[in-house]
């Protein structure tokens, strides 16, 4: 529980963090890095995993290999989906006649350049804010039956690999409340960049998360009836 603790803290902005905009050049050089270097590491932890289960047995669903890909694909999302979805984002000047990039200014939204970041944006978009929450959504699915007849905040051994996802929610709600927090963190955060003006971000931010606390608040999804209490 530490362990996934200091992670939730350090996911809240890694790349502010440390700093990363200083060591990158462009927009888009931020994009390719902060999508492509996460499933870079996964692939490469997932193919190590599966060699060291090949070799001294086990299964792979309970591997610290998949649980560490996960927490680290759960905690990011936020952040590079609003990387990703930053791209689609443009300002325009003298009435409208010449547009830039709104994360961007040094990058025509008529350019090639725009174009080739659209298109790899696109993609990131069904990888991140679309694949991430589903896959999440199908892997607790699977194990609905088990989180519901758990006995204790983690459940067991078959569960430890996503126990950091349900460990906060009470036995009925572990299995999908998981993908509705994460799309909670999503409507609040990344996905304001659908508004495209800052008064309908701040008006969307406030009325979801008056709706979500509400909500949250009636349904009393946790593990801990305390927590219902402080949610609120």
């Amino acid at each position: 529980d530490s362990a996934v603790s200091a992670v939730e803290m350090v996911a809240l902005d890694i790349f502010q963090l440390f700093r990363f905009d200083c060591d990158l050049s462009s927009y888009e050089h931020k994009l390719y890095i902060t999508t492509l270097v996460p499933l870079g590491l996964s692939a490469v932890t997932i193919g190590i995993q599966g060699a060291v289960v090949a070799v001294y047995k086990g299964r792979m669903s309970r591997s610290l290999g998949v649980k560490g890909v996960l927490m680290l694909l759960f905690y990011i999302l936020p952040t590079t989906s609003g990387i990703i979805l930053s791209a689609f984002q443009c300002s325009s000047f003298d009435n409208g006649d010449y547009e830039v990039m709104t994360i961007d200014m040094s990058i025509d939204c008529a350019s090639p350049e725009r174009e080739r970041i659209i298109a790899f944006a696109t993609v990131m978009v069904v990888v991140y804010p679309l694949g991430i929450p589903l896959l999440v959504g199908s892997m607790l699915c699977l194990r609905r039956a088990e989180i519901a007849d758990r006995d204790t905040r983690s459940g067991g051994p078959a569960l430890s690999t996503l126990s950091f996802l349900f460990r906060n929610y009470a036995a009925e709600f572990g299995w999908w409340m998981p993908v509705a927090d994460l799309v909670r963190r999503l409507c609040l955060s990344s996905l304001l960049l659908v508004f495209g003006q800052r008064w309908d971000q701040m008006v969307a931010a406030l009325v979801g998360a008056i709706g979500f606390t509400v909500a949250f608040r009636e349904i009393n999804p946790y593990y801990d009836e305390t927590t219902d209490i402080l949610s609120y």
